[in-house]
């Protein structure tokens, strides 16, 4: 997932001189506003409680904040001091390797990096978001712990700096992070082409340009078959659908019911901003395939649940159609950081932390 924890930023006409810097706090303050619950879940008229089972593999993993489902099996960003991903079978609860080897060489990675599949055409995507890089990974092999890096592609610019990207065709690519707009289109070399579409706007909220982009963080999920688009912010209930028509967004439907609630500790050398105690934490992983977007949902803060990583976890899927249609919303009896989605199979697995990290199976 995009989510910058700290962030320094030394403008060109003062790096001589002295560091002006934007750090994202994610220890939240006292706040005098009242907690209320978003309004988000009652849009969905279906609901269906899932009762989790967790699946016992031979070998244990470290510390894994992320999955995704290849060809049935489920690869976990899980680094050690070595490799990156742990690759698992859940059917056979098997522990079957781990590839992505950390480093700086020809087929390594920089830290930290953010992971995705295109399951069309079975592409594996690492963004390096230190140095702005992605990588297309051939993963269509069965012999998936020897995969090779196909293409690599800079996204460093000079208006902004690229959080994350995602593939939507073969000559274009989606980003976000720090720009004038809150989504950032390039060509299929990573040049910019333009940014586009404002960032959230509610009354009583005055958020710079240069803090919206941390205040409103989102984590991205595509249909290149269909071009469309899904967004979820991290810190509140905002959920945004696009259609791609030649290289512009269409929006298709929005939604968002709780004002955000940030602090704003800036001084004349630093800006500071982070979410109060009691801001309703938004989504937290968003999957998909060709027909539904998968969100998982927190809807927590760090008042109601004492720390930011108890506020970082949540008991909700909620799915839509790729127009942003409300189907179903999945309430889970775990609680958990991320999953994968099997639609065949109609299985999710989620990553749980209880408090050692273990894989939960969920049949839907």
């Amino acid at each position: 997932m995009f989510a910058l924890e700290k962030i320094i930023v030394i403008p060109k006409k003062i790096r001589m001189k002295k560091v002006c810097c934007i750090v994202f706090a994610i220890i939240g303050l006292y706040s005098c506003k009242t907690e209320e619950p978003s309004k988000l879940s009652e849009v969905f008229k279906l609901e269906k409680k899932l009762v989790g089972e967790a699946l016992n593999f031979e070998k244990t993993f470290g510390n894994p904040n992320q999955v995704i489902l290849v060809d049935s099996l489920l690869l976990l960003k899980d680094r050690d001091s070595e490799y990156l991903i742990s690759i698992l079978d859940p059917k056979g609860e098997r522990f079957l390797g781990r590839l992505c080897k950390i480093g700086k060489g020809p087929e390594e990675f920089n830290l930290p990096v953010e992971i995705s599949v295109n399951n069309i055409n079975q592409t594996l995507s690492i963004y390096e978001r230190s140095i702005q890089r992605l990588s297309h990974l051939d993963i269509s092999s069965k012999e998936i712990n020897n995969i090779h890096i196909q293409k690599r592609i800079s996204f460093a610019n000079d208006l902004g700096y690229t959080g994350f990207v995602r593939k939507l065709s073969d000559s274009l690519y989606i980003g976000v992070g720090r720009f004038s707009k809150r989504y950032a289109l390039f060509d299929k070399n990573g040049e910019l082409l333009k940014t586009t579409q404002d960032y959230p706007s509610y009354d009583g909220i005055n958020i710079s340009d240069e803090l919206s982009y941390i205040a409103y963080q989102n984590i991205l999920e595509v249909n290149t078959s269909n071009r469309r688009v899904a967004a979820a912010s991290i810190y509140c209930d905002n959920i945004e659908f696009f259609k791609l028509e030649e290289e512009n967004l269409i929006l298709t439907k929005r939604y968002g019911f709780l004002k955000p609630d940030f602090v704003d500790e800036s001084n004349n050398s630093h800006r500071v901003l982070h979410p109060s105690d009691t801001n309703i934490m938004g989504f937290l992983d968003i999957k998909s395939d060709e027909n539904f977007v998968y969100c998982l949902y927190s809807g927590r803060s760090i008042k109601g649940f004492e720390t930011m990583a108890r506020a970082r976890k949540g008991e909700d899927i909620f799915v839509f159609d790729w127009k942003g249609n409300p189907i179903t919303r999945y309430s889970l009896n775990k609680e958990i950081i991320a999953f994968a989605v099997d639609s065949e199979k109609r299985i999710f697995y989620g990553i749980s932390h209880t408090p050692e990290p273990v894989i939960i199976k969920f049949e839907f």
